[in-house]
């Protein structure tokens, strides 16, 4: 349904992936995100960063995939940083 936990990123640090009641996240607010996952390994919704803030997998142009190896790839996009890969 979608990422819990949190992720390293050499230039924000930690990123965490959803809050903490869990996927599937709704993304209405501050307190209901996360980043889901469509069940074919498209993710989409927010991730939250202390040193970048919010992280955006939904834009059109992101498009981040998770490869049945679990590897991620692709990029999300960051209103401080720009695209994150």
């Amino acid at each position: 349904d979608g990422l819990s936990g949190s992720a390293w990123a050499d230039n924000i640090g930690w990123v965490k992936l959803g809050n903490d009641n869990g996927p599937p996240y709704g993304n209405t607010g501050n307190s209901d995100w996360g980043v889901n996952n469509d069940g074919f390994g498209n993710l989409s919704g927010y991730s939250w960063s202390e040193n970048a803030g919010w992280i955006d997998f939904s834009t059109a142009a992101s498009r981040v995939p998770i490869t049945t190896g679990g590897n991620f790839s692709g990029y999300a996009w960051n209103d401080h940083v720009g695209w994150t890969n």
